[in-house]
């Protein structure tokens, strides 16, 4: 979207006429639980046109793409009942959906705008001194998913009150993390009671949903469940969950499926390590007796190769904390996602200590560190815990910032983000990764010692061996959303 465009004014009407005339559409509807939740969400935003299905349309109406394909675009956003009152879900949905699978569901390729399309804004910062108001109690799941919704909106807001405090980075990424883990448990548990009742499951079914933790803000939703109609559930209680403003992970969840489901030992070391990933650093919601680590030790530890996993994780970490030491100190007109580097880097770490010294490496954050105790001194135990939720409250503030969720982070971004974090930690965001990737690089060479084995490849070489694997999981992700409309 260029405003110094000259067509800029028309564009801007054209997009409004067909996001309006959606909205239009989706007011004429029935008056039923569902849609009054669906009216709410478009008679906000068809009014804002700073919010991504604005911007998004205007760019693609930019790059002269055909009306009717906008149209099909803004249909489908609204068959799947998708937030577009909210920037952070509805714009990561119009990437996936606009910028890699649009010439299966719309009917055109336009994977070429997808740079322009996703383009972040900047929202500087100010810090509160102190909350204006607290979070709410804790979340309680209600058969109305228009009052679900509105429960859900306070709590963000309250949340990004927090985010935006001037308390420590510590107290807002545990009680961040502590609540969204709450509010998906409590959803889930009523929401899965309600789909046995009405598909005729005994009421003492055994089940496991596995979240994988809800750490940030803004973060998308990955789960995976065991219990009876399992295809049914995911599908619904994934539909269920965008419904209420949620961006759900469909990608990963294929793609773990497939890999529990071949049932085959993964010779792949990315994604042997993908897969363990997965399941490290989340909540097992259990149901009737139903126990997450049989299912754990039943489907997942027999394909999980950990020797092949181990080794190909082993070549990357030096020159993963090495770019981490540096690279925030320099100037780049984009540096590396946090998510994609540092906190990859603490996983992958955590994960080696967990297999050299024999502990679980599943669920709970502090329980690994407990374990780990014994094993690493109180510093190297500091260093893991402080970057953990530091990097989880920069990402917080990222997302606050920028209103996006994939993480694009130029030099203004990072200066903005600097502005909140010091006064949160002490630290910038720089010195914080400096100290982070140095310590690593430490730990990786006390406890670990040098790779053994030149042959094999690192984590980028191995997921570009893998590609076509990968690849095949976003074409699922199509097949999904065309399942989704048909619930």
């Amino acid at each position: 979207m260029d405003k110094e465009n000259p067509k800029f004014d028309l564009v801007l009407k054209r997009a409004k006429s067909i996001i309006q005339s959606t909205a239009l559409e989706v007011e004429k509807l029935e008056d039923t639980p569902l849609s009054e939740l669906l009216k709410e969400k478009w008679s906000i935003a068809k009014d804002n046109p700073n919010l991504p299905i604005y911007t998004y349309a205007q760019t693609l109406l930019e790059a002269d793409v055909d009306e009717v394909h906008l149209r099909t675009l803004m249909n489908l956003m609204k068959n799947l009942e998708i937030d577009v009152s909210d920037p952070h879900t509805s714009s990561s949905e119009l990437s996936v959906i606009a910028g890699v699978l649009s010439e299966d569901l719309l009917g055109i390729d336009l994977s070429r705008h997808r740079k322009l399309m996703d383009r972040v804004k900047l929202i500087p910062v100010t810090i509160q001194e102190n909350l204006p108001q607290p979070i709410p109690s804790d979340m309680v799941y209600a058969d109305n998913g228009r009052l679900q919704y509105q429960e859900l909106t306070r709590l963000k807001k309250g949340q990004r009150a927090l985010v935006l405090s001037n308390n420590s980075f510590l107290e807002i990424s545990k009680q961040l993390l502590e609540r969204n883990n709450q509010a998906l448990e409590a959803l889930t548990r009523g929401y899965l009671s309600k789909f046995w009742r009405d598909n005729g499951i005994e009421e003492g079914s055994r089940a496991t949903v596995y979240f994988r933790d809800h750490k940030t803000y803004a973060g998308d939703i990955d789960f995976y469940y065991w219990g009876p109609k399992s295809e049914k559930c995911t599908l619904e209680l994934s539909r269920y969950l965008m419904s209420l403003g949620y961006k759900v992970d469909h990608r990963s969840n294929i793609l773990v499926d497939e890999l529990i489901k071949s049932g085959e030992k993964i010779a792949n070391g990315y994604l042997g390590a993908y897969l363990q990933m997965y399941f490290f650093m989340g909540k097992a919601i259990e149901f009737n007796g139903d126990n997450f680590h049989e299912r754990y030790t039943r489907d997942i530890s027999p394909i999980v190769d950990l020797n092949s996993v181990w080794q190909t994780a082993h070549k990357s970490i030096i020159s993963a904390a090495d770019l981490t030491e540096h690279v925030y100190r320099q100037n780049f007109p984009e540096y590396p996602g946090l998510k994609d580097l540092p906190f990859r880097l603490l996983g992958v770490t955590l994960m080696g200590l967990a297999i050299k010294y024999d502990v679980p490496f599943t669920l709970d954050y502090e329980e690994l560190l407990s374990n780990l105790d014994q094993h690493l001194d109180e510093g190297e135990i500091n260093i893991l815990r402080s970057s953990f939720y530091y990097i989880n409250q920069a990402r917080n503030l990222y997302q606050s910032i920028s209103e996006r969720r994939w993480e694009m982070i130029s030099p203004e971004i990072k200066q903005e983000i600097n502005k909140a974090i010091v006064v949160q930690s002490g630290r910038t965001l720089e010195d914080m990764m400096s100290l982070f990737g140095n310590k690593i690089k430490a730990i990786a060479t006390k406890h670990f010692g040098e790779p053994k084995d030149d042959d094999v490849l690192d984590l980028s070489e191995s997921r570009e061996e893998a590609s076509s694997f990968v690849a095949q999981s976003y074409k699922e992700v199509g097949v999904r959303y065309k399942q989704l409309t048909n619930l």
